[in-house]
């Protein structure tokens, strides 16, 4: 008679078990976090995006039409050329917000495991 050892092991391995699972549940809570996280990543880039892009459409009407204003003598150079940095600056955010996007995108497909990414901008105009 070997005492209660086997019962005890058998106990133990139940346990073994029910660790590896509770393992294996926190370790895909995990990655399924990492995954909404780098998803909610890049629905903020989209939109902020969509905002740089509607701040650089609005720059772009202003400086059209002080340059039209400055062409007819209404407006001087130094108003002229503060619209056109305005301007130049929301241009340079609407690429840095694109470039956030691309980042995103990568971060996101690396969360689900894609390495390969067949990812080309449809557009990179300069504007």
């Amino acid at each position: 008679f070997n005492g209660f050892a086997t019962i005890y092991e058998y106990d133990a391995a139940k346990e073994n078990v029910k660790k590896a699972a509770l393992e294996r549940e926190q370790a895909t809570l995990a990655m399924l976090l990492e995954v909404f996280r780098a998803y909610q990543s890049l629905e903020l880039a989209q939109d902020s995006i969509d905002i740089a892009e509607s701040s650089f459409n609005v720059s772009s009407g202003k400086y059209d039409q002080i340059y039209q204003q400055w062409r007819e003598g209404l407006v001087d150079a130094s108003e002229m050329l503060s619209v056109l940095a305005e301007k130049d600056q929301a241009q340079m955010l609407a690429i840095n917000t694109k470039y956030q996007r691309q980042l995103s995108i990568a971060t996101l497909l690396n969360a689900m495991g894609r390495t390969n990414i067949d990812f080309e901008e449809s557009t990179n105009e300069g504007r």
